[in-house]
């Protein structure tokens, strides 16, 4: 098997509060699969800088995987159907970096 192309991306790849999320990881498999993590939600960063709040239900991270064909013009991502493929929720960083890493792996797989 050859090994999968990955891009990284230093914002976070979905949730409408991205932007507001302290903790992101988005990874491009083969420009196939994107596979997104987002936590630490930070809903008012400028009066409650320390008020964090779930970005799912329960949940403080999540990771959910999206079909995409390649990049833009940009170089963002391109997502074909912004219906998730997966979703995973974690409620501490180092699961949810780990947890990551594991479903990169899975779609290296399946992209391949």
């Amino acid at each position: 098997m050859s090994r999968p192309i990955l891009k990284w991306y230093g914002f976070a790849g979905h949730h409408i509060c991205g932007a507001r999320c302290q903790f992101h990881l988005s990874t491009s498999i083969n420009g196939k699969f994107l596979v997104s993590t987002v936590g630490l939600f930070v809903p008012d960063p400028l009066r409650a800088p320390n008020k964090m709040e779930p970005v799912m239900s329960g949940w403080h991270f999540e990771t959910v995987v999206f079909e995409m064909d390649g990049d833009d013009e940009n170089g963002d991502p391109k997502i074909t159907n912004w219906d998730a493929i997966e979703t995973e929720g974690y409620n501490d960083s180092l699961q949810a970096e780990r947890n990551h890493q594991v479903i990169c792996e899975k779609y290296s797989e399946a992209a391949a």
